[in-house]
């Protein structure tokens, strides 16, 4: 199974104005069924195009994105 690249996310590809992308999963976080390009991502492919926002919530994403930890010695 290929490996899901940021690059694989149909809002990168065609540079889409209201993309966000997830840090995540690189799924789109804007997600609005009321735009038509919107509803050709989830019709292409919703798991790759599309983040699942109800669990990669803003609070958790900071618990588990750490900066690098740099040491001097």
């Amino acid at each position: 199974m290929k490996q899901k690249n940021p690059n694989d996310v149909r809002g990168m590809r065609i540079s889409c104005p209201s993309f966000e992308q997830c840090p995540l999963c690189y799924g789109c976080r804007n997600f609005n069924s009321k735009y038509d390009d919107c509803r050709k991502c989830q019709s292409e492919n919703a798991k790759q195009n599309i983040c699942k926002t109800d669990r990669h919530r803003p609070d958790l994403l900071e618990k588990m994105i750490m900066k690098e930890k740099i040491v001097i010695s």
